[in-house]
């Protein structure tokens, strides 16, 4: 979530961002969505590949692209029980 709303401050700055944070069932869901003031830009940052890597580390996937006048990030991870210490 961190790195999605930096990504937004850096890319669509001053324009809101809406966060849903959930579980359901096994799993939980993150979506970041910020509404785009500009166009699309190949920035030379390793943000986005950063993120899917990480998701990938916990066997989850992370997914982000434009959608609309919006851009999102949505990340499923397994929620994992905790394990007495």
């Amino acid at each position: 979530m961190q790195e999605a709303l930096a990504n937004a401050a850096r890319h669509a700055p001053g324009g809101p961002v809406t966060i849903v944070a959930r579980g359901v069932g096994d799993r939980f869901e993150l979506t970041v969505r910020n509404r785009r003031t500009g166009p699309l830009t190949d920035a030379a940052g390793h943000g986005l590949s950063g993120m899917r890597e990480r998701a990938e580390l916990l066997d989850g996937k992370l997914t982000a692209g434009p959608t609309g006048d919006d851009f999102v990030v949505r990340a499923e991870l397994p929620l994992r029980k905790a394990t007495p210490e």
